[in-house]
C-alpha cells in the first residue's frame, strides 16, 4: 500500500502562472503558501492489473482503469501523478 499526502497550497496572486503550460508562453508570479492541512491518496495494488481513484476531496469516484490508460482527471490528479512514476520504474 502506498500513501501520499501533499499540504494544501493558498494563492493569494498569480494561483497558476506557475504551471509550465502558462509560463511558457507568458510570464508567472505567484504569491502562495502551504498551510497545516493536506489531501491524501491511498492506492492499494489491484489483482487485475488496475488503478481505482476514490477522491474525498473532491466527491468523486472513478471506475476501474488499466495502469496504461491512466489519465489526470479533475479529482485524481494527485492519485494518479503519485501512481505513475512508480510504474514507470516498476517496469
Amino acid at each position: 500500500m502506498l500513501l501520499g499526502a501533499s499540504p494544501l497550497r493558498l494563492s493569494f496572486a498569480g494561483g497558476g502562472t506557475d504551471l509550465k503550460e502558462y509560463y511558457e508562453n507568458f510570464d508567472g508570479s505567484v504569491i502562495s503558501t502551504a498551510i497545516n492541512h493536506f489531501t491524501y491518496v491511498i492506492v492499494t495494488p489491484r489483482e487485475d492489473n488496475s488503478f481505482q481513484v476514490f477522491s474525498s476531496d473532491f466527491q468523486v469516484h472513478f471506475k476501474p482503469t488499466k495502469y496504461n490508460d491512466l489519465k489526470p482527471e479533475r479529482g485524481s490528479e494527485l492519485a494518479v501523478t503519485v501512481v505513475k512514476p512508480l510504474l514507470k520504474h516498476a517496469n
